[in-house]
């Protein structure tokens, strides 16, 4: 008995999508995005800072390695790649710290707000005879 492909069950099939790299998938996406109706305008405050950086982030994860393994590219340029993704780093730091920063002040102005507004409010309570419990 002869064994001819055709009999043979069919061999499942990754999705085509499974089977590109990280970097295709980028490129995919800004295609994709690229022929997307914009949802928002083309302003700063439209964009979320914090994931293109962490996007440029990875991105310059991926060129580092790139960079790194191959042989015939010149040290001074892997140099440039490592600083560049250092650079990405500290940005990123900075951002959080700086998130953190305009969030403890938010809590320190609301905090602010409270303590002005109550105690205006017994100062005009008490001047208008109203009892203020405390």
């Amino acid at each position: 008995m002869a064994f001819y492909p055709e009999d043979l069950p069919p061999v499942p099939q990754k999705p085509f999508i499974d089977t590109l790299s990280q970097s295709d998938l980028r490129k995919l996406r800004a295609q994709i995005d690229e022929k997307l109706p914009q949802s928002k305008g083309n302003k700063l405050k439209d964009i979320d800072l914090e994931e293109e950086m962490v996007a440029q982030l990875t991105i310059t994860k991926e060129l580092q390695d790139d960079v790194l393994g191959d042989p015939d590219i010149p040290a001074n340029q892997k140099a440039q790649v490592i600083n560049a993704t250092a650079s990405a780093i500290q940005q990123l730091v900075r951002m959080q710290v700086d998130l953190k920063r305009d969030e403890q002040l938010k809590r320190m102005e609301a905090a602010l707000m409270k303590a002005v507004f109550f105690d205006t409010y017994e100062q005009l309570a008490l001047t208008e005879g109203v009892e203020v419990d405390g």
